[in-house]
């Protein structure tokens, strides 16, 4: 690993004593279905206490506007085709990510979040200073080729601790690089062959006291 990289994860399930408390991807789903009902309070039941105080910080201002936000912007998949969770995956003991993919508006759509455990189960992550963006070719939406590789740029206030990145569902290990422990590049070579169609890739990454997480269709045509 290059200097100034976090540490990374190759998506590997990791199990917890607690095996009542629900796991991301149904957290997730119980959000989804939130936004499409447009129900306020249980968006801000899903949310953890971090991410109320960043979208709140009461629940009367979230009401007002960042539910509403929520419900426009994540409540159409409560209503996708064939909506499924392609991810559903444990980093740790603190983490957690998942994303769900289905046609919504005609058009084949994903949404990932990262969720933090606590002792009331996994709640959704929103709102900190963690930031993922596509590299190369997965950032294009259509490919004439299957890509080689596949990159996520990474920015945080605090320093980067892991990153993780899904194709189809399949964690995959990634190489990082970067100008510092802030702002680095995590790449890897895909899990398997991508064929041509839709392909659903899911990053995720954390620092000591947040995380993210952001899911992106590609097509090879």
């Amino acid at each position: 690993m290059r200097s100034g990289a976090a540490a990374l994860v190759a998506a590997t399930a990791l199990v917890l004593p607690d095996a009542a408390l629900a796991s991301p991807g149904k957290a997730l789903q119980s959000f989804v279905a939130a936004a499409g009902r447009g129900d306020s309070l249980a968006l801000w039941r899903s949310l953890s206490a971090p991410s109320q105080k960043r979208l709140g910080p009461t629940y009367a201002v979230f009401r007002g506007r960042a539910a509403l936000a929520l419900a426009a912007a994540v409540g159409g998949f409560a209503h996708a085709k064939s909506l499924r969770v392609v991810v559903d995956e444990r980093v740790d003991g603190t983490w957690g990510v998942a994303a769900v993919a289905g046609t919504r508006k005609a058009r084949y759509a994903a949404y990932g979040v990262a969720l933090r455990r606590t002792h009331g189960g996994w709640r959704v992550e929103l709102g900190g200073t963690v930031r993922l963006t596509p590299v190369g070719n997965n950032e294009l939406g259509a490919v004439s080729h299957a890509p080689a590789q596949l990159a996520v740029g990474v920015r945080s206030g605090p320093p980067i601790q892991k990153v993780g990145m899904w194709l189809d569902g399949v964690g995959f290990p990634l190489q990082a690089g970067g100008t510092g422990p802030s702002n680095i590049t995590a790449y890897g070579v895909p899990p398997r062959h991508v064929g041509r169609g839709v392909h659903v890739l899911v990053a995720f990454a954390s620092t000591d006291g947040g995380a993210s997480a952001s899911a992106w269709v590609f097509t090879v045509r």
